[in-house]
């Protein structure tokens, strides 16, 4: 029996040349390292995206007046909505660690190589950077009128500004003057113990009850958990969206955001 007669595609229809110079390149390693910081970037671009965007409304309500322009569970959907489609964009390409803590496990528990990380988790927080910058530019007509609200308020502006009910507690993650930290720091680490454990068994092959196709799932569902449980907009569960969104506060309102 004769062995059947193979035809490519591209014996058929050649590809155009901007393609095959791309087929040529694409797997060197400058490449290669370019896409993978490139998807750790949208990954956490995503996210912060929506859940910084959500959470901004979720502020600038009562301080306007205007009802029904966000809620707590509308930001851990949110929330949840941008990790599932962070994770399906980067977990293909740079296996989806968007988080500068996911990032330095991997360092120590799967050797990862230490520039790789350096990498990733700069392109990390600049993803959160960015996408705090753009909603800021998106509702900056809201942000002033609510500015201007702060302003004729008793204590002016600076007293409301940086705090988790001020606009720029949307983008910078700021507590109330007098919460107690110890709690502040429980809250966080518990958060962030659970959301690691879920992120691991997600990623343990032998793990039957987490197919791949359900990953995304998983894990955005446990982010909305950890944002729900304590009270969103106090909790980071990720530094490079603490990091990245405190220093777009800075460049918006100045060194006062720090």
């Amino acid at each position: 029996m004769s062995n059947p007669e193979i035809v490519h595609l591209s014996s058929i229809q050649p590809h155009a040349n901007a393609l095959k110079v791309w087929e040529k390149y694409r797997h060197s390693s400058s490449l290669v390292q370019f896409a993978e910081c490139l998807a750790e970037f949208i990954g956490v671009f995503l996210y912060v995206y929506a859940g910084v965007g959500s959470r901004l409304l979720f502020i600038l309500g009562p301080i306007l007046q205007e009802e029904g322009l966000s809620s707590v569970f509308q930001i851990c959907g949110a929330y949840a909505a941008g990790i599932v489609f962070a994770v399906m964009v980067a977990l293909p390409v740079s296996g989806g660690q968007l988080s500068p803590g996911i990032t330095i496990a991997f360092v120590f528990t799967k050797g990862s190589p230490m520039l790789k990380a350096v990498r990733y988790i700069v392109t990390q927080i600049l993803g959160a950077y960015i996408a705090c910058l753009l909603i800021y530019v998106q509702y900056r007509d809201l942000i002033v009128l609510a500015e201007g609200v702060l302003t004729a308020a008793p204590g002016g502006l600076d007293a409301a500004l940086f705090t988790p009910q001020g606009p720029a507690g949307a983008f910078g993650l700021y507590v109330t003057p007098g919460t107690n930290l110890g709690r502040m720091f429980l809250n966080e680490f518990i958060c962030d113990l659970m959301i690691t454990l879920l992120i691991f068994s997600c990623l343990d092959l032998t793990n039957m009850l987490i197919p791949p196709f359900a990953i995304p799932l998983v894990i955005g569902l446990a982010y909305a958990v950890a944002v729900w449980v304590p009270f969103p907009g106090v909790i980071a569960a990720n530094t490079a969206r603490d990091l990245g969104g405190r220093l777009a506060a800075m460049t918006i309102w100045g060194m006062k955001g720090k």
